[in-house]
């Protein structure tokens, strides 16, 4: 009785009126949803559009671009918009004009060890002789010293780590 007349003071006469037990949950989630599926799919269309951004700008030039940089512009994608990789993917792979990438390319991409990695004492060297011959040696040339300074490597190599 002391309950009734507290929500009697403070509601008045809708005590008597007021409904028992819980609402059913039809009636909390149709009101919800309206408003749910309008935020998913203004996400969605941001999100593609983002995507369409992205890799359209790597496209723009007359060639099309490398996997690696598909990978890296994937994965920065992801820390963006936070979403998976799946997702991104397959809205880059359902639109003809951006360039097509694989789900297990883009994984090989990102954890491809980096060749030069180990190459870190020789990048140093050949960056000096570079800069002590100011700057006019060429692969061949920095090749032939390493060599005379006793450095057992490839003229590939050399060619390579410079570029």
């Amino acid at each position: 009785l002391a309950n009734w007349l507290r929500s009697f003071k403070e509601n008045g006469y809708t005590v008597i009126t007021k409904k028992k037990g819980r609402p059913p949950k039809n009636a909390q989630k149709q009101g919800q949803t309206t408003d749910q599926r309008a935020g998913r799919a203004g996400k969605e269309a941001y999100s593609r559009a983002c995507i369409h951004k992205k890799i359209g700008g790597l496209n723009s030039r007359t060639e099309e671009p490398r996997k690696e940089e598909l990978a890296r512009a994937i994965t920065e994608l992801r820390q963006e918009l936070r979403l998976s990789v799946k997702y991104i993917i397959d809205v880059i792979n359902a639109n003809p004009g951006l360039p097509h990438i694989s789900r297990s390319n883009y994984y090989y991409q990102t954890h491809k060890p980096d060749k030069d990695s180990g190459n870190q004492k020789l990048m140093d060297r050949i960056k000096e002789i570079f800069l002590e011959h100011r700057q006019r040696y060429g692969y061949r040339r920095i090749y032939g010293q390493l060599r005379r300074e006793d450095y057992e490597v490839n003229h590939k190599k050399v060619q390579r780590l410079m570029q």
